[in-house]
């Protein structure tokens, strides 16, 4: 497995790095998925410190190919597989956005969702809630509908869900574990763009 560090280390000609924010982490249990699937969605098996950990984009050719949490300062001397509870190291997507998300906020996103759709039967939560925060993150360098927001649906908990377009679009994407001393010091999606 390459070294996926090196793609923001040193990122292609014509790459943009994208600070998204801090993902909130209160359980330890992370989730990468279609935000929309998250009801749905399994877990990875090993577990993450707790805590805000920053997370990264990198955009080729206005596209987003990976992104990445960081857990520590420390470089990964590893690359593997980041399994989930139902095997496997992919995640689907169906809505054209991926997201990383602690299990806990996870459940309380899946319930307002519910909720949401019960409440408005003709609106769309992309469309009437998502579609400004990713409008607002358009620069120069993404698509003008944007390519990401740092979604915050929970104003008193401040659990955060940063969410991203995922490369081109629908598909199986796979994540992986950068980890030092046998433990995760960061998490990375490929979105199959280079």
């Amino acid at each position: 497995m390459k070294d996926l560090s090196l793609l923001f280390d040193n990122p292609p000609e014509g790459a943009t790095i994208i600070e998204v924010g801090d993902l909130t982490v209160p359980t330890g249990v992370l989730i990468a998925c279609d935000p929309f699937q998250t009801c749905t969605s399994p877990p990875f098996i090993t577990e993450v410190p707790k805590g805000q950990f920053p997370v990264q984009l990198l955009l080729v050719n206005l596209r987003v190919a990976f992104a990445r949490v960081l857990f520590s300062t420390k470089p990964a001397t590893a690359w593997e597989p980041a399994l989930t509870e139902w095997g496997g190291n992919t995640h689907m997507v169906d809505a054209g956005l991926s997201c990383f998300i602690d299990q806990s906020t996870s459940e309380r996103f899946c319930r307002l969702l519910t909720e949401y759709k019960a409440a408005h039967p003709k609106g769309n939560y992309y469309e009437d809630i998502l579609n400004k925060e990713f409008r607002a993150n358009a620069t120069p360098t993404s698509r003008s509908a944007g390519d990401w927001c740092l979604h915050q649906p929970f104003r008193e908990k401040k659990d955060t869900i940063p969410m991203f377009a995922s490369g081109l679009g629908d598909g199986q994407y796979t994540a992986w574990w950068g980890t030092a001393n046998n433990k995760p010091v960061t998490i990375t999606i490929d979105f199959s763009i280079i």
